[in-house]
């Protein structure tokens, strides 16, 4: 991928590309979660990092192809994740186990962000939020 990227950009890089395997672990919206969509349980994961400068050509195949193989970004970085595609990348059960959890802690709304609306964890409440949130 890095290769071919930077025959047809005539871009090369200097930075590494990070592939390290990692204990799977229990957490229902982790991407290392063991818990597949096929119901089966994995012992380890895969992260792949590949740094990016922001505006840099060739982010958008990568995010193409970490959805082509339902890859689980990490949250908190660079990701084009809606509901629906959180929906596609985790079990359901996971989903409801997690969203039990969610409201639980979350009575009063003290996570609700932009980011929790468009992830569709509003839906999770008996009374959805009705607009979406400016923070």
């Amino acid at each position: 991928l890095a290769q071919d990227y930077a025959e047809r950009h005539k871009q090369y890089s200097l930075l590494p590309i990070y592939v390290r395997l990692a204990r799977s672990d229990d957490l229902f919206l982790s991407p290392a979660s063991k818990f597949r969509l096929d119901g089966s349980l994995s012992d380890h994961s895969c992260y792949i990092e590949v740094p990016f400068l922001p505006g840099a050509y060739g982010i958008d195949e990568f995010q193409e192809m970490v959805e082509e193989f339902k890859a689980r970004p990490h949250w908190g970085k660079n990701n084009r994740l809606t509901q629906s595609k959180v929906e596609e990348i985790y079990p359901a059960d996971s989903l409801k186990k997690w969203g039990a959890v969610y409201r639980i802690f979350n009575r009063g709304g003290p996570f609700e962000n932009r980011f929790t609306y468009n992830m569709g964890f509003a839906k999770l409440f008996d009374h959805p939020i009705d607009e979406q949130p400016s923070a």
